[in-house]
């Protein structure tokens, strides 16, 4: 299908260090139709992964991983741009991150996109967020949902201990809290957590917000979307 066609595209363009084909693949898949979540898990994800075995057969450089990330990045914030401009009223809010030492960037940006393009108003704090922040993020901001992607961790006592102190707040506040990420999904670490869903990727996650959110706002059409194109912002942590 379209999807498969692209992640050979893709996995093609990582081959030949075309890193404007990447972000290419990507806004040309939203604006033929496909969903954020749909990226996520059907090309983004599993490019990403390709990376990561062509690096451990060395047929691929730390630098030129690091090219193909920041290709996919640019590709989600000029994404962000243009949901964010084209995002309702009143909609939810939804705060989330990764967890302190956990610097992985996609994972948690695509969150915040599969959120807007789910009808919600998204806050990503970014990666390498304490806990403490989510914590002061439910007080000062009032979200529905809590989101967090943990992909790395250094210390999982350190981590257990401070995430469920965060939890017993998000409980009393009646946040949501939304798990999910690499390192959640390969362990047994979630056994020793409470939450109110874990996703293994971004339709589960996707789904799970909307069943949060019954007022979703339509998403934008493809017209629309090649006729306006905002300015794009520099981007903060997220």
């Amino acid at each position: 299908d379209q999807l498969d066609e692209l992640l050979a595209l893709f996995q093609l363009a990582v081959r030949e260090r075309n890193t404007e084909q990447i972000r290419s693949l990507i806004l040309g898949a939203y604006q033929n139709g496909q969903s954020i979540e749909t990226i996520g898990d059907r090309l983004i994800s599993p490019g990403m992964s390709y990376v990561g075995h062509e690096w451990s057969k060395g047929r691929v450089e730390v630098f030129e991983e690091h090219r193909v990330s920041q290709a996919v990045i640019a590709a989600l914030y000029e994404l962000r741009a243009f949901l964010r401009h084209h995002s309702g009223q009143d909609r939810p809010v939804a705060v989330g991150g990764a967890p302190e030492h956990d610097h992985y960037t996609i994972p948690t940006l695509l969150a915040k996109l599969t959120l807007l393009d789910a009808g919600w108003d998204a806050i990503n704090l970014g990666p390498h967020t304490p806990m403490s922040a989510f914590v002061q993020a439910m007080d000062d901001l009032k979200p529905t949902l809590l989101w967090l992607s943990v992909s790395h961790l250094t210390s999982r006592e350190q981590f257990l201990a401070d995430y469920a102190e965060m939890f017993r707040v998000a409980e009393e506040l009646g946040v949501a809290v939304a798990i999910g990420g690499r390192v959640l999904k390969e362990s047994d670490l979630r056994q020793h957590m409470n939450y109110s869903t874990f996703t293994d990727g971004m339709t589960q996650f996707a789904s799970f917000a909307r069943s949060l959110n019954r007022r979703v706002a339509p998403r934008v059409t493809v017209r629309n979307m090649r006729k306006s194109r905002p300015q794009e912002e520099p981007p903060p942590r997220d």
